[in-house]
C-alpha cells in the first residue's frame, strides 16, 4: 500500500511465508477476581450508545429509510 515506506525501512516486510492467523486465549476471570470487573454483554452496549446518540440530538428520522 505505501511501498516507499517498506523501501526506506519503516515499515517492516514481514515474513509472507508465516502463517497470517493470529491465535489467542482471552480469559476475564483474572480482570473479574482481582479488578471486581463486570462485563456486559452486545446488546446492554449497543442498547446504551443508542440510547446516548439519542439523548444527544444525534439520531434523526429521514423519510424514506425504514
Amino acid at each position: 500500500m505505501f511501498p516507499k515506506l517498506y523501501d526506506a525501512g519503516i515499515l517492516p516486510k514481514g515474513n509472507p511465508s508465516q502463517n497470517s492467523q493470529v491465535l489467542f486465549d482471552y480469559n476475564p476471570e483474572k480482570g473479574k477476581k482481582i479488578l471486581g470487573l463486570k462485563y456486559r454483554n452486545v446488546a446492554q452496549i449497543v442498547g446504551d450508545t443508542v440510547a446516548d446518540f439519542e439523548a444527544r440530538g444525534w439520531l434523526e428520522e429521514r423519510q424514506g429509510i425504514v
